[in-house]
């Protein structure tokens, strides 16, 4: 998920507002699996991987993300391009149950 609506990036080169865009689409998806963003899913963990341009970012992305996942869930922040040089950030959301059956 980015800073995207429709097929337009949203506040080109400003990092706290597409962090915001970013988190309410991943909030929009979320809810269309019947999922809410905020409240934990105790039968599923979430994984928050954060594609970052920019590393003078980095310790603003750490805060961010400690202060909204509020240690509900786990995050990994990578440097690296992202798919539209307009963009700062890009996350992708990994989910998958809490207690993995190992297979047989």
């Amino acid at each position: 998920m980015a800073a995207i609506k429709g097929s337009e990036t949203q506040h080109p080169g400003e990092f706290e507002k597409q962090l915001e865009v970013t988190f309410e689409n991943i909030g929009i998806m979320l809810s269309q699996v019947g999922m809410d963003l905020h409240v934990p899913q105790p039968d599923r963990r979430r994984h928050f991987k954060v594609f970052l341009r920019h590393p003078e970012y980095l310790d603003r992305m750490n805060r961010e993300l400690e202060t909204y996942l509020q240690g509900r869930d786990t995050f990994s922040i990578v440097e690296a391009d992202i798919c539209r040089a307009d963009l700062e950030v890009e996350i992708e959301l990994i989910i998958f149950p809490s207690d993995p059956t190992p297979a047989q």
